[in-house]
């Protein structure tokens, strides 16, 4: 219930937050994380420069890959 209720808080809904608490609730949490990486990072595969690699295993990685993905699509380049 608090991961739904934090989903809904930072405007993750419908199949996307079904999505991630279904991996979650299935002892899968590394892979609920990417999941929402993916659902919040729209075309980030798209992105030169960025990859999801670690974004699951560890909060710093998932955190670097953001500011990577932020940083190519305003144009301010990516890496670290």
């Amino acid at each position: 219930a608090n991961l739904a209720a934090l989903l809904r808080r930072i405007g993750l809904g419908g199949g996307d937050a079904n999505e991630v608490l279904r991996l979650a609730r299935n002892s899968s949490p590394q892979l609920a994380c990417l999941r929402h990486f993916e659902a919040v990072h729209p075309g980030y595969l798209e992105l030169d420069g960025l990859s999801p690699d670690g974004v699951g295993n560890h909060p710093n990685a998932w955190f670097q890959a953001s500011v990577t993905y932020h940083k190519l699509k305003s144009g301010s380049g990516g890496g670290t």
